[in-house]
């Protein structure tokens, strides 16, 4: 992993952007990774109007420096997003978020904050 891009996930790992639970949530969903424990819960609250986009997004939990700065990451860019963009986030997109090349033994941890937010929209 590239020094730079390690400081970067490092980071977000010890300083997570928007990790709180949210107790008004309009929606909330939780997903762990079996496999190594991992375990995460998404906040979404939406803007009132026609069209829904987000207006506040948090998560919470525990897990590997590459999983929590891949929620903390996907926490920076959903706030304004439509329920259709979200859905239309990819592993690609993923990636190219946290800019590291992830290994098969850790794709499950880099695509969990993904995986849940897809499973809860």
């Amino acid at each position: 992993m590239d020094s730079l891009y390690q400081a970067h996930i490092l980071e977000h790992y010890k300083h997570p952007h928007h990790k709180q639970v949210m107790n008004d949530a309009d929606l909330m969903h939780r997903g762990k990774n079996v496999s190594c424990g991992d375990d995460l819960t998404w906040y979404i609250k939406w803007e009132e109007g026609n069209i829904k986009k987000v207006s506040e997004a948090s998560f919470d939990g525990y897990g590997c420096a590459i999983s929590q700065a891949a929620a903390s990451l996907l926490s920076d860019k959903l706030r304004g997003m439509t329920e259709e963009e979200i859905k239309s986030l990819t592993r690609e997109d993923m990636l190219a978020l946290l800019h590291v090349d992830i290994g098969p033994m850790r794709e499950k941890c880099a695509m969990l904050a993904l995986n849940t937010l897809k499973e809860m929209i």
